[in-house]
């Protein structure tokens, strides 16, 4: 096994310097996705299906990126950049419009974060529930970023985002 993971690291640092080489981000997803099918199972592979997920989420295959980023947390959710791979998916799922899977995901990523990180990451929620038809919950979200507004101007524009959904105007 420990050669195996050797193997494996090997070869992700060759699909590395390839992805890094390539102009089209789509060959070089495919480069380090060959890492993924050949030493499935190792740290590498996980390695090499995060960085195919973001160089398909750069790309604009947001497709791609979510096959790639939601096998990754679901092999491996303590990945260490499974932050990151979480909102690059919820993104995703936004980009493709399975608006209820990226509010499920950026209310999860708010949770556990602070202060301009977590209003970003409620304001996408709040579209995605909107997208969604979670109504209820945009509505919630929007009051909630309102009364949580810490100048005059984003104050504003959060009451704004409050009467566009109340007076039923897409935000």
């Amino acid at each position: 096994e420990a050669g195996e993971e050797e193997a494996a690291d090997a070869r992700l640092a060759q699909a590395v310097e390839t992805a890094a080489r390539a102009t089209d981000k789509k060959q070089a997803a495919e480069a380090l996705l060959a890492v993924r099918r050949s030493y499935p199972g190792t740290t590498a592979s996980q390695e090499a299906l995060y960085r195919a997920g973001v160089l398909s989420f750069e790309a604009g295959d947001y497709p791609n990126a979510r096959k790639a980023l939601k096998e990754l947390l679901f092999e491996n959710p303590l990945f260490r950049e499974a932050k990151d791979a979480k909102h690059k998916l919820a993104l995703s799922a936004l980009k493709v419009g399975d608006h209820r899977e990226a509010y499920q995901l950026l209310t999860s990523l708010a949770e556990d974060a602070e202060g301009p990180e977590r209003d970003s990451y409620l304001q996408d929620a709040a579209r995605a529930a909107e997208g969604a038809g979670l109504s209820g919950e945009a509505l919630e979200m929007a009051v909630r970023t309102a009364g949580e507004a810490q100048t005059p101007e984003a104050q504003a524009g959060a009451v704004a985002r409050v009467e566009g959904l109340v007076e039923g105007r897409p935000g």
